[in-house]
């Protein structure tokens, strides 16, 4: 179905027909007799072999499965990820095994972050041309605003990713899963992340899974604190070895033999200022470039995709 969707319509059909079935609680007995069957099987018309007999462990896991073949379905060969977000929901709740759900659903989120990632390059650069101080600020906050809607997004698909990650017990799988968090992080926190990958997995996946029908939350990161030299009433330069500690507006007592000369004859400490960051020039939009956002936090477009 993945590579020709020729019976992709009629699959879908029955995978919903038979999850209907099993959340009726339909009985699956053969025949009547015994308890419920639940499972896939085919026997060759004219061999009257049997090809295949598989078995579900329960009705919970083959519903869950039902979800999961239509969501991949409806996402990955009917290429609408959107439509496919609740049956891959519900699988994730019926198939605790299963890694690629979770991965399915991180490639949705992404997907979202691609547009938005572009839009606050353009609406930078629009910014860099504008020379209007009031306009400026107005652009400046509505970019704000912008990112926080990434950021809000971009964590929605690293926990997707996340717990794709730690569900597969495959190297290889791991690997790859790995590789989409990283990228994301790098969108996430461009400058300097309050923890490492694996710490922010692990504090991730410890958490209830959200459903995607929450409408996403914007994340606003506090503003970056700048710091500004001149005369003033911070810390005064020693006149001596010592660091001069401004003693008011007169001479600081030296940390060594000198003195500390403060806002007078001295080089003034300095003074912590919040200023506004001006809307910066934003590089190229390819794979792995950094974009200013507003306070000088940098975007990465670094989303990779993989194949499902």
């Amino acid at each position: 179905i993945r590579n020709n969707p020729k019976y992709a319509d009629d699959a879908l059909r029955f995978a919903k027909m038979a999850a209907a079935d099993l959340e009726a609680n339909r009985s699956f007995a053969i025949m009547g007799q015994g308890p419920d069957r639940i499972g896939l099987a085919l026997v060759d018309p004219k061999s009257k072999q049997v090809v295949y007999d598989f078995t579900f462990k329960d009705r919970n896991a083959a519903d869950g499965w039902m979800n999961l073949y239509i969501g991949f379905i409806t996402g990955v060969t009917k290429k609408d990820l959107a439509g496919a977000l609740p049956y891959l929901y519900k699988s994730t709740k019926l198939l605790t095994d299963q890694p690629k759900p979770y991965e399915l659903i991180g490639d949705y989120y992404s997907s979202q972050a691609e547009p938005l990632i572009n839009q606050i390059n353009q609406m930078i650069a629009d910014n860099g041309k504008e020379t209007d101080a009031d306009k400026i600020k107005a652009n400046n906050d509505a970019i704000k605003a912008k990112v926080a809607v990434l950021n809000g997004v971009a964590e929605r698909a690293m926990d997707a990713y996340s717990r794709a990650y730690t569900t597969s017990p495959k190297a290889e799988y791991k690997t790859a899963m790995k590789e989409k968090i990283s990228s994301v992080y790098k969108t996430r926190y461009p400058d300097k992340a309050p923890m490492t990958v694996d710490q922010w997995i692990a504090s991730t996946v410890n958490k209830p899974f959200v459903d995607p029908a929450t409408p996403i939350q914007p994340i606003a990161d506090p503003e970056p604190v700048k710091t500004t030299t001149g005369p003033g009433s911070g810390v005064g330069a020693a006149n001596g070895t010592g660091v001069g500690a401004a003693n008011g507006t007169g001479v600081g007592a030296a940390n060594g033999t000198g003195v500390g000369a403060a806002n007078g004859t001295g080089v003034g400490g300095a003074k912590t200022t919040t200023t506004p960051a001006k809307t910066q020039t934003p590089a190229k939009t390819t794979t792995g470039t950094a974009v200013k956002k507003p306070g000088g936090v940098a975007v990465k477009k670094s989303i990779k995709k993989r194949g499902a």
